[in-house]
C-alpha cells in the first residue's frame, strides 16, 4: 500500500500518494526521439504548411531528418497563413550551425513594419550537433546535398523535414517517370475491373 502525504492548504488539504516504485509507462504510450528524428510514437498532430515537390523529382533521398526552426514572431503568423515556399531551398553546414537559405517567407501585411521579417533570409536549423557534423562529413566525402522537404507543425512547433541528397542524372529521372505513369495505368486498369 502507499504511503500518503497531506498537509493542509488555504481552501482545503492537499495530497499525495508516495510509491516507492514507479510504474513502468507502456511501450505503446511511449514517445521517444532519436537525435532530432521522431520516432512513430509522438502522438502530436501534424499540420503541413508545404513542401518541396522537385525535390523527390531532382534529387535521390536518402536519409531524411526533423529539425526544428529558429523563428521571429512575424514570421510564425506568415508560416500559419501558409505564406511560405521552400521550391528554391537549401540547407548548408556554416560553423557547425545547419542554416536553412533561400527559404520564402512573406512578410505578414499586418506586423509592425519595424519587427517585421525579411524574405529570404538566412534561418537555423535545430538539430544536435552531432548530427550536424555527420551531415557534414557525409556531404563532404561523397558529394551530396542538404536539400528540405517539407515544413510542418508538430503539435505547437515548426519543425523541416529535411533529407541528405544525391543529384540525379537525367536518364534517372525519365526512368522515374516512366514507372509513375505505369503505376498509373495499372491502377486505372484494375479499377475498370471490378
Amino acid at each position: 500500500a502507499p504511503d500518503t502525504l497531506s498537509w493542509p492548504v488555504r481552501g482545503g488539504r492537499i495530497g499525495f500518494a508516495a510509491t516507492h516504485s514507479p510504474p513502468s509507462p507502456s511501450p505503446l504510450v511511449c514517445r521517444a526521439t532519436v537525435g532530432s528524428r521522431t520516432e512513430a510514437g509522438d502522438t502530436r498532430p501534424v499540420k503541413e504548411v508545404c513542401r518541396n515537390r522537385k525535390a523527390a523529382f531532382n534529387y535521390e533521398l536518402l536519409e531524411r531528418y526533423e529539425c526544428g526552426l529558429e523563428l521571429q514572431g512575424s514570421e510564425i503568423k506568415s508560416i500559419r497563413a501558409g505564406e511560405v515556399s521552400l521550391q528554391e531551398a537549401f540547407c548548408k553546414v556554416i560553423d557547425e550551425e545547419m542554416i536553412l537559405i533561400n527559404s520564402n517567407v512573406t512578410s505578414n501585411k499586418f506586423a509592425n513594419r519595424f519587427d517585421n521579417h525579411e524574405p529570404a533570409r538566412m534561418r537555423k536549423l535545430l538539430m544536435r550537433k552531432k548530427e550536424i557534423l555527420k551531415i557534414r562529413q557525409k556531404s563532404e566525402e561523397k558529394g551530396l546535398t542538404v536539400v528540405p522537404l517539407r515544413m510542418y507543425f508538430r503539435g505547437s512547433w515548426v519543425k523541416v523535414e529535411i533529407a541528405l541528397a544525391r543529384g540525379k542524372n537525367t536518364v534517372d529521372k525519365r526512368q522515374d517517370i516512366k514507372e509513375k505513369d505505369m503505376k498509373r495505368d495499372l491502377g486505372r486498369i484494375s479499377k475498370l475491373q471490378y
